[in-house]
């Protein structure tokens, strides 16, 4: 009898990892759609290629998704495009047609990762997010990639 434990104990640690290995991942295509304040000649692969820039836009979607449930953290986010919507070549104007303050429209993807289920869940039921109040320009929008028709 003693000897059934420590022959089970061999095998747990495998049993284990193969558990963690098999914990369901949901993911997301996140879209942004914002403007900002940049200079002629500016395109989304100059963007994507400033790493303080890509952690900037991690953490306004992870500010833009706010669920009553739990706060998705900027890792969640992965950067995958970045696309200027204007002219790309031209002065940033603003809404009276002038070149000071002036913005471009501009859209950005990234690939949401959540393992929780309940959180996938309460994503998935809100394909778009309007940002009214302070910045009522901005619209994300939320796609999912995982099939989520078990839930449906």
């Amino acid at each position: 009898m003693a000897w059934r434990v420590p022959f089970l104990l061999a095998f747990l640690p495998t049993w284990h990892a193969q558990i963690l290995d098999q914990t369901p991942t949901w993911k997301f295509k996140v879209t942004l759609d914002d403007t900002l304040h940049l200079s002629a000649g500016t395109r989304g692969s100059d963007l994507l290629a400033d790493s303080a820039f890509t952690v900037f836009v991690q953490r306004l979607l992870s500010g833009a998704m706010v669920l009553p449930i739990t706060h998705i953290p900027p890792s969640a986010f992965v950067l995958q495009n970045a696309t200027v919507l204007e002219d790309v070549n031209t002065e940033a104007t603003n809404a009276h047609g002038g070149v000071g303050h002036g913005k471009k429209a501009v859209r950005f993807e990234a690939e949401l990762s959540i393992e929780s289920r309940s959180v996938a869940l309460e994503i998935w039921r809100m394909p778009s997010i309007s940002l009214a109040g302070l910045a009522p320009w901005r619209k994300l929008h939320v796609e999912t990639i995982t099939d989520m028709s078990i839930f449906q």
